[in-house]
Parts: structure tokens; C-alpha cells; sequence
């Protein structure tokens, strides 16, 4: 379940909506359950108020005219908003650095594990983790039990409960 304190950052809103596990939430569950308050989606920037909807992970900017809230196009981690003159700027992320089409290093590439000391990423939110980290600093979801997503020894992508890395035969161990 999402925090009960005001979240008070977009990059802290993005990270918990990373975490988020949607399966939780069925007809049977109240959805303030799972997403918590509605509150603890809201973003305050000087006079405006910003909504990231748990659900879509779209952006919306209440319209105080109106009463309401106005889709602004914009989906997590696509902008930056910012206060400019005293109105609301919506600031593009820059893009991340281009990945080889497989995920996988390029051919002939070194290893992870050949240079130095990879660290391990959260599998939600992608922060950094610790060796013995048990849940994850940014977002707070528990890693003991999570395989990893990519091989953490050469980067390549691992099929949902796959053992072992079809790249380099690494085991694809849960993180501990």
C-alpha cells in the first residue's frame, strides 16, 4: 500500500508509482487500499496542484476555473514540472542513453563482472541497490524474493522465471 505521508516530490510520485503492483486490486478490494489516498497522489507546485494517476500513470493539472482536473499529455517520467515566472512549464526528461536492441551488451563488450563491481538495481524503479539491501531506498519494495529482469552478470534479458542466463549461463538468483 502506498505511503499515508504526502508525498512531496514528482521524482518521489514516479518511483512509488513504479512500485506499484496493480494485480493487488480487484473488485473485491477497495482501491484506496492498495493506491492509498488520493491526497498522496497530488503534487504541489507553488499555486498549482498536479495529479499522477496511479492507475494510467498520466499527469493531470487541476483547473480551479472549472473543478477539475485537465489530462496535460504527459505520462510519468516524460517531463519535468517546473515553476517558470510564476506558471507552471512542463520541461522534457532528457532520453536514456540507447540500450543495444537485445538489452544485452554489444558483441565483444567486456562483462560486467569483467570490470568493476556492478551494482545491483532495483527491479521496480531501477535505483541502485546495496549488497545486502533487503527492500529498496527510493520506492521501499521488498527485493529479498525478486529475480532480477536482466542477467546481473552481462545485462542480457531474462524470460519471466528463467533459471539461468541464456547469454552466458549465469543462475539468475534472486537478490539478497
Amino acid at each position: 500500500m502506498v505511503s499515508q505521508r504526502a508525498l512531496r516530490t514528482q521524482d518521489e510520485l514516479e518511483a512509488q508509482l513504479a512500485c506499484l503492483d496493480l494485480s493487488r486490486v480487484d473488485s473485491d478490494t477497495p482501491a484506496e487500499q492498495v493506491l492509498g489516498p488520493f491526497e498522496a497522489w497530488v503534487l504541489e507546485l507553488g499555486a498549482y496542484r498536479l495529479f499522477l494517476s496511479p492507475v494510467d500513470g498520466r499527469w493531470f493539472l487541476f483547473d480551479p476555473i472549472h473543478e477539475d482536473w485537465v489530462d496535460t499529455g504527459c505520462k510519468a517520467g516524460e517531463v519535468t514540472f517546473a515553476l517558470q515566472a510564476g506558471e507552471i512549464a512542463m520541461v522534457p526528461k532528457a532520453p536514456e542513453p540507447a540500450r543495444p536492441a537485445s538489452g544485452a551488451a554489444p558483441p565483444g563488450a567486456p562483462l560486467p563482472s569483467e570490470g568493476p563491481a556492478a551494482a545491483a538495481a532495483c527491479p521496480a524503479c531501477g535505483a541502485s541497490l546495496k549488497a545486502d539491501a533487503r527492500f529498496c531506498g527510493a520506492c521501499g519494495r521488498p527485493i529479498r524474493d525478486a529475480r532480477p529482469s536482466h542477467c546481473t552478470r552481462c545485462g542480457q534479458p531474462l524470460a519471466e522465471g528463467a533459471r539461468f542466463c541464456p547469454r552466458c549461463g549465469s543462475p539468475a538468483t534472486p537478490a539478497s
